[in-house]
C-alpha cells in the first residue's frame, strides 16, 4: 500500500524530521507537482471549506483510514489543476502548503525525500519552530479525522467504492439508507461520534463534484434524511453530558444581581 505523497515526481519516501531536516529547504518545491496527486488529506477546521470545491473520500493508507480530498482529473465535474498545473479553486488543503513537510496521524513528523530538488537555503530558527508547531497541529487534526473515519468504517457507515484499483470508503448506496439512519443513531457516545457525523453528511454532500454523480433525490427526500440526522445528533449522549460543555458564563445574572451591579456602576445612584 501507497502513501498518498508517492504520487508526486520525483518523491521517493519520508524521512522522521529532525533538525539536520530543518535546517534548510527550497521555496515552493512542490508547487509545480500538486497537479499529480490524486488524494490530499483534509484536516477537521477546513472540512466544510474543502467541501464547497472538492469530493471527500475516506482512503486506506497504511497507518489507516485517512479522509482526503480528491483531485484526480478523471474524477471530476471541473478539473482541480490547469493544462499547465495551476490550481483552479479558490481554497487549497493545507497540508498541500506545508510540502516537503508533512504529519502523520498519532503525532509523527515528517519531510519527503526529494533528492533531485535544491538545498535551498538556510532557515532561521523562529521560522524552523513555527513549521514545527503547523506540524503538531497538523498532526493532532490529521488523528481526529482518522478516528472519526475509523468510527464510521466499524460502524458500516462506509462501504468499499465501486473502483477495485483505489482503495477507498464512501457513503452506502440510497438503498441502504434505513440501515445508515439506524447505525448513525446508534454511534458510540465519544466526542468523536460527533466528528463522525459530520464527516458523514459532508461526504455525501461532496460527492456532488463527481463527475459520475447523479442527482439523488426529491427535495422532500432530502428533507427527510436531513431531519433524520438530525435526530441522530439530538439522540447523541455525549453532547449533553460533557464535563467540558460548560455555558454558564454565557447565562444572563439574576435580577437581584443586575440590579445590584447596576447600583455599583451608576455614579448617581449615590
Amino acid at each position: 500500500m501507497t502513501h498518498w505523497f508517492d504520487d508526486l515526481p520525483g518523491v521517493t519516501g519520508a524521512l522522521p524530521l529532525d533538525q539536520g531536516l530543518l535546517a534548510a529547504w527550497p521555496d515552493r518545491a512542490m508547487e509545480a507537482r500538486l497537479c499529480h496527486l490524486r488524494h490530499c488529506p483534509v484536516l477537521p477546521q477546513e472540512l466544510y471549506q474543502i467541501a464547497r470545491h472538492l469530493p471527500l473520500v475516506v482512503v486506506d493508507q497504511p497507518g489507516g483510514p485517512l479522509v482526503m480530498a480528491e483531485l484526480a482529473p478523471g474524477r471530476l465535474r471541473r478539473p482541480a489543476f490547469d493544462a499547465e498545473g495551476r490550481y483552479l479553486r479558490s481554497y487549497r488543503p493545507l497540508v498541500s502548503r506545508l510540502l516537503p513537510f508533512c504529519a502523520a496521524p498519532g503525532g509523527e513528523l515528517l519531510r519527503l525525500t526529494d533528492p533531485g530538488a535544491p538545498a535551498g537555503p538556510d532557515r532561521p530558527e523562529d521560522l524552523r519552530r513555527q513549521i514545527v508547531q503547523m506540524l503538531r497541529a497538523q498532526a493532532a487534526g490529521l488523528t481526529r479525522m482518522a478516528e472519526a473515519a475509523q468510527i464510521l468504517v466499524e460502524e458500516g457507515l462506509l462501504v468499499r467504492g465501486s473502483d477495485p484499483a483505489m482503495p477507498e470508503w464512501v457513503p452506502p448506496p440510497e438503498d441502504l439508507a434505513a440501515e445508515t439512519a439506524g447505525a448513525a443513531a446508534n454511534l458510540p457516545p465519544v466526542p468523536a461520534s460527533f466528528l463522525a457525523l459530520r464527516l458523514l453528511a459532508v461526504l455525501e454532500f461532496s460527492a456532488l463534484h463527481r463527475r459520475e454523480t447523479q442527482a439523488r433525490r426529491s427535495d422532500a427526500d432530502s428533507l427527510r434524511e436531513l431531519l433524520g440526522r438530525n435526530e441522530a445528533l439530538r439522540r447523541q449522549t455525549f453532547l449533553i453530558r460533557d464535563d467540558l460543555l460548560d455555558f454558564s458564563a454565557f447565562a444572563p445574572p439574576a435580577p437581584a444581581a443586575a440590579a445590584e451591579e447596576q447600583t455599583e456602576t451608576d455614579p448617581q445612584a449615590d
